[in-house]
């Protein structure tokens, strides 16, 4: 007897008994994966659905969604805030609950609270705010609302019950409405609003936030993992600006502004993404946008060294020099002695400093020596995309500074000067330092080498010269901050908080333990943008908090 083809088999087949078993096997197979998959979903959705019951012409929305994303980084932030998710603090909010509103929060809350909670300004309707907490389970929502308004009427508080196109509410005080709509229990401060968002959950409405274009163009360019989002229509930037025509001319370009909130395992992040008209942004912006593109070398940063408390990376567009000479000319319009000293030194400031203010460049505030006089110092490098100008121009300003500091007496003797420039060797590169001759130190200097021009104040920025042993750019605590910025970029911004907390607590004074607490668990902030604007007009920036576990103070 031959045995059974493989492929002859068919579990289906009406004369085989199995049949009625393997049916109510699949069955249950799927409705278990369907269940499993439907739950998945609802707790690792984020994806705002308020904005499909909100109008299009929303001005701003914030929404919170707490789903599987935040599960990530919730431990690292309750080791290092503990009191934020305290046993007490869990304990005095269940009291405000029941105190303010009659509910117990595990009985009447937790059985309906979805993972989505938001608030939205409107200006469409009503002016005003709108809330929205997700409810699956819209029976005992309602169940809770009853128990509100309960409590609120034995505080004197009364609210009438109304209903509009079949839906359920109770008007407040002063207009507000709540209720439960849409998948959502809604407080809303004017019942126009609450009504609006009815047609909408109805379908009699189809002009949403969620269809809007600019709201999808700019939420669909944010990580799909975040746990908070916001965006803020041109109307919404445009209505909170001052009215003056100045301000009103600079938001022309703006179109919308989008921002996520992650959560990773040792630190925050927030992305945010600006929408902007390039035809319609202002000179010299508009005739530069090519050059606004070019990615900042991030090799300067090398020029660092690795104790900075503070650093930063960018570019000086084209116009720059343009647009400081006409702050330096109405500073100086009212100074006429300044101008006379100008005249007197030899020197000119459009053309020895303000001519060459383009290109890129990198500073960072160092730590210094409080017994050698600079407790702060500052180290910068910059590729001026004139080089030949600014060495000239600096050329001319230490001349007058010589000429100013070694005065010539009517018998033509020279009094020798107290601050006087020399040359040294610093790091391989010849300096010109300013010495202080009364206390032999040197205050800062700069040098001109290769394509870079290097200033420097303070003796410890001098002496690595523009060529630290250890470079900023090889620190660990550095290279983790910057490591989720976007590359290239347009410049990066980097503070190490605890460098800098250390170097301001002398002179915090009673601050310094209260604010030692909130900062010691974050170690690091950095930001970068992509440079420049997109063909469509699209600007994107991070900004990371790096967060650890916090060390027992000493």
């Amino acid at each position: 007897m031959q045995p059974p083809k493989f492929e002859d088999y068919d579990p289906f087949k009406p004369e085989r008994k199995r049949r009625p078993l393997l049916k109510a096997f699949l069955a249950v197979t799927l409705l278990t994966a369907g269940a499993a998959g439907y739950g998945v979903y609802r707790l690792t959705r984020t994806t705002p659905l308020a904005p499909t019951l909100l109008p299009a012409e929303t001005p701003a929305f914030v929404s919170f969604t707490p789903g599987m994303a935040a599960l990530g980084g919730l431990p690292v932030l309750k080791r290092a805030y503990p009191q934020a998710f305290s046993w007490q603090g869990y304990q005095d909010f269940r009291t405000r609950c029941e105190r303010d509103l009659g509910l117990n929060f595990e009985k009447d809350v937790a059985p309906w609270l979805g993972i989505e909670m938001d608030v939205a300004f409107s200006q469409a309707e009503a002016a005003g705010a709108t809330l929205f907490f997700a409810s699956h389970n819209d029976d005992r929502a309602r169940a809770a609302l009853a128990k509100v308004r309960m409590a609120r009427q034995r505080k004197g508080e009364e609210a009438s019950p109304e209903t509009y196109e079949g839906v359920a509410y109770d008007n407040y005080p002063g207009g507000q409405a709540l209720g439960v709509v849409g998948g959502f229990v809604v407080w809303a401060s004017s019942e126009a609003a609450f009504r609006g968002i009815v047609d909408r959950a109805q379908h009699r409405n189809a002009e949403t936030l969620a269809a809007d274009p600019e709201y999808k163009a700019l939420l669909g360019q944010l990580p799909g993992d975040a746990v908070a989002r916001f965006f803020v229509s041109a109307g919404g930037a445009k209505g909170a600006m001052p009215t003056s025509k100045d301000a009103r001319r600079a938001l022309e370009a703006y179109r919308g502004l989008a921002g996520a909130l992650v959560l990773q395992r040792d630190q925050v992040a927030l992305e945010t993404v600006a929408h902007l008209d390039p035809t319609q942004l202002p000179e010299p912006f508009n005739s530069h946008l090519a050059d606004l593109r070019q990615s900042v070398d991030p090799h300067l940063m090398d020029a660092l060294p690795a104790d900075a408390i503070s650093a930063m990376s960018f570019r000086l567009p084209p116009g720059t020099p343009e647009v400081v000479k006409g702050l330096m000319a109405d500073t100086l319009r009212g100074y006429p002695s300044i101008q006379q000293a100008q005249q007197q030194a030899g020197v000119d400031l459009n053309r020895d400093l303000a001519a060459w203010m383009e290109g890129e460049l990198a500073v960072a505030i160092v730590p210094g020596k409080i017994d050698r006089g600079t407790p702060i110092e500052l180290a910068l490098v910059m590729k001026p995309k004139d080089l030949q100008a600014a060495e000239t121009g600096l050329g001319h300003l230490r001349e007058a500074w010589t000429r100013k500091m070694s005065p010539t007496l009517p018998g033509g003797q020279v009094l020798p000067s107290l601050y006087a420039f020399r040359e040294q060797s610093r790091g391989g590169i010849p300096w010109q330092v300013l010495h202080d001759s009364a206390q032999n130190r040197d205050l800062g200097g700069y040098a001109v080498s290769g394509d870079k021009l290097f200033l420097a104040y303070g003796p410890t920025t001098l002496e690595h010269g523009g060529k630290p042993g250890a470079p900023l750019t090889a620190d660990p605590a550095f290279k983790a901050a910057i490591g989720s910025l976007p590359r290239p970029n347009g410049g990066v911004m980097f503070l190490d908080v605890a460098g800098s907390y250390a170097l301001a607590m002398p002179y915090l004074g009673d601050k310094a333990g209260e604010l030692e607490a909130a900062l010691r668990p974050v170690t690091a902030i950095a930001a970068a943008g992509t440079p420049g604007i997109s063909d469509d007009g699209f600007m994107r920036s991070t900004l990371v908090a790096r967060v650890e576990e916090p060390t027992p103070a000493k």
